[in-house]
């Protein structure tokens, strides 16, 4: 009787009293897109602003400085076997002509900006069997989530969406959860500082207009009429583009300069905006944004913490391709006992296969390895052997 109660889950979708059985499609809960009324395609357009496009790219850099690998599953012949087969299927769809392998991986790492992302997979017939030839992007628009399934909206169900096959298609969220299953967007949380930032831009720009310039004031005697005012506005108004203009004898012309304008306000605003973005999307500013505040240990850690975030990142990437590793090992061998984990390798670090041919080495020979002997036939780079000798 207990195991039974531990077996089955209570916090289930069909016991949520606020869960209606007959919605289809869950709403996406992000309150910010519901409160404006807006849809993902915002996203776009405040990734069209130089500043937050500067900081994806920064956090996007720091996800593929590294090199990937397909580490085997264990030492056994089939582990072997299932990692040679993925590392084949992978440097294939590395060299698409279309949808190269790299792309794909940059879209996986989009979820943590738009919350969620969704690649199908296209397999085809080679020498080894069915294998992935590439991976496509599916519009965030075209993926809606039932509470229980990702389903993918077509024209014959443009509602409530169709059911993906299985191993059909990779589908990446950023901190997904019973209730959000749709994942967090950090360019959600972008959206606030951009719109003001923004106005803030148009009345600067406005005020710049107003009081940069100098004003004209014409000045035509009490005698000119209406008409005579007018022709002189269009004339002093085609001064301010060409600078030269022919004024009726006698008008006295005046260029007055403004005083008393303040730009620190909306200077301030956009800054503040600037900062806002920076902390949602790479946690952190001091590392990019100085100014000459602040200091040089204090942009130091504040880098540190903007690599833990790119860390998780990759993980979020690796979690989703190993999947795919999963997929084909199911097709070739049956099972995915044996499928290997795609990661990233830490170049900063030395291989841990040099510390092991060391020691295997010492122990044939009995002694220890010249030093200089073992960092040349082992291309040790001299990054490395300055740490050791520091």
């Amino acid at each position: 009787m207990a195991s039974n109660a531990l077996l089955r889950q209570i916090a289930a979708l069909e016991t949520d009293p606020e869960f209606m059985a007959g919605m289809g499609a869950l709403p996406n809960p992000d309150h910010v897109l519901r409160k404006a009324s807006l849809s993902q395609r915002i996203f776009r357009e405040i990734l069209s602003d130089p500043h937050v496009f500067a900081k994806v790219i920064d956090r996007r850099s720091g996800v593929f400085s590294q090199e990937w690998q397909v580490r085997a599953a264990g030492d056994e012949p089939q582990a072997g076997q299932a990692a040679e087969l993925c590392q084949r299927a992978l440097d294939r769809m590395t060299h698409h002509p279309e949808w190269p392998l790299s792309g794909s991986l940059v879209q996986i790492q989009e979820a943590v900006f738009f919350g969620y992302r969704g690649l199908e997979v296209l397999w085809e017939a080679t020498a080894d069997g069915l294998l992935p030839a590439c991976l496509r992007d599916i519009p965030g628009r075209r993926l809606v989530h039932d509470g229980r399934e990702w389903r993918i909206l077509t024209k014959d169900d443009a509602v409530t969406g169709i059911t993906i096959p299985p191993r059909k298609a990779l589908i990446a969220a950023h901190m997904a959860t019973s209730d959000n299953p749709y994942g967090e967007a950090l360019l959600s949380r972008c959206y606030w500082p951009w719109m003001f930032k923004h106005s803030g831009l148009r009345w600067w720009v406005t005020m710049a207009e107003k009081y940069g310039l100098p004003w004209i004031i014409a000045k035509l005697g009490a005698a000119a009429d209406e008409t005579a005012r007018r022709d002189m506005l269009d004339k002093l108004s085609a001064m301010v583009m060409d600078a030269v203009a022919v004024v009726p004898e006698g008008a006295d012309i005046e260029l007055k300069n403004q005083s008393g304008a303040r730009s620190e306000v909306h200077e301030s605003l956009i800054h503040l905006a600037n900062a806002e973005i920076s902390k949602v999307i790479v946690g952190q500013t001091l590392s990019t944004e100085v100014d000459g505040q602040g200091s040089y240990a204090a942009a130091r850690i504040h880098g540190a913490l903007r690599d833990e975030i790119v860390d998780g990142d990759r993980k979020l990437v690796a979690h989703t391709m190993s999947r795919l590793c999963a997929w084909i090992c199911e097709l070739h061998f049956g099972t995915a006992e044996y499928a290997p984990e795609f990661e990233f390798v830490d170049e900063a670090k030395p291989p841990l296969e040099w510390a092991q041919a060391v020691t295997t080495a010492s122990q044939v020979l009995g002694e220890a390895l010249p030093e200089r002997w073992v960092f040349d036939r082992l291309g040790i780079g001299e990054e490395y052997r300055e740490k050791k000798n520091a």
